[in-house]
């Protein structure tokens, strides 16, 4: 799940509760590399919002208890999950809980569990006709791979995921290309 294929996804979301949701749901698990449980795990609370952005505090990562997991604002609306957040309690509403919630007939019910998400991941890449196989680790890995090929260096992409270890982070940098990342596509030295 490329930042392109992120774009293809959210370009074609209604504005109803359901796209609302998902919108904040692919936002948020693509922009903080969130596992699946840990997006669903989110409640209202744990979302802190700042000037440049947002601050969420993933009580349920595999390395540790309420880790700050930092999502910057991003100029498009379409991409921002600050922009996200704020569309979607419009619907939701501010009362305590989980922050992503069931939508049934327009109404808004209660928490989503991990599974769930990942057929909301499924489902919103099957209606983009988006090929591959995607499931609720794929906006986690879509982040590690993207931030590689933008040239960030490891410690930041495991800063982002919260992996302890060099060897598990990398296994979310997931390459299309053989070439992609290849040194011989780095810039040289003048």
């Amino acid at each position: 799940m490329t930042a392109a294929r992120l774009r293809r996804l959210v370009d074609d979301l209604p504005a109803t509760p359901e796209g609302r949701r998902d919108r904040l749901l692919l936002l948020l698990g693509y922009g903080g590399a969130l596992r699946r449980g840990e997006l669903a795990a989110l409640r209202l609370a744990d979302v802190d919002r700042l000037p440049r952005g947002l601050v969420l505090r993933v009580a349920t990562a595999k390395t540790g208890p309420d880790q700050a997991v930092f999502l910057p604002a991003h100029p498009d609306p379409a991409l921002c999950p600050a922009a996200a957040l704020a569309a979607w309690l419009t619907v939701r509403g501010t009362a305590p809980g989980p922050l992503l919630r069931t939508v049934r007939a327009g109404r808004i019910g209660g928490g989503l569990c991990g599974r769930t998400v990942a057929r909301i991941v499924q489902r919103r890449a099957a209606a983009a006709a988006l090929a591959g196989d995607f499931g609720g680790h794929s906006l986690r890995a879509g982040w590690a791979t993207s931030a590689a090929l933008a040239g960030a260096a490891t410690w930041q992409i495991m800063r982002q995921t919260r992996h302890r270890s060099v060897a598990a982070a990398l296994r979310y940098v997931r390459l299309e290309r053989p070439w992609e990342g290849h040194v011989e596509t780095l810039p040289t030295p003048e």
